[in-house]
């Protein structure tokens, strides 16, 4: 099975994920570019998740993050600052009258 996602919707799930600590259980910046694919893509299958990766690893480039080669495996470097704006409840802006 083929999953069909825009890269919209790959960044949305990423995003999800983060924000949900299912990849971060202790402030992780880290993580196998396959592990990511794997709870982004849930129901795709093994033979089309290598395709499905290099997708997800174009999409993560665009939003600067990177992906590393390390020992023959790609790993993805999550940025603190990401996490942050993820964590942080978004503030409003307020005008004052005068």
């Amino acid at each position: 099975m083929k999953a069909v996602l825009t890269d919209k919707e790959i960044w949305e799930r990423f995003k999800e994920i983060v924000s949900e600590k299912e990849i971060l259980t202790e402030r992780i910046y880290q993580i196998r570019l396959t592990d990511l694919g794997r709870l982004i893509f849930e129901n795709a299958d093994e033979n089309d998740l290598k395709g499905l990766n290099q997708r997800l690893a174009c999409v993560l480039r665009r939003h600067q993050i990177r992906v590393i080669m390390r020992g023959g495996r790609r790993y993805v470097l999550i940025p603190e600052r990401l996490l942050r704006e993820l964590e942080a409840p978004k503030k409003r802006k307020t005008e004052l009258l005068p």
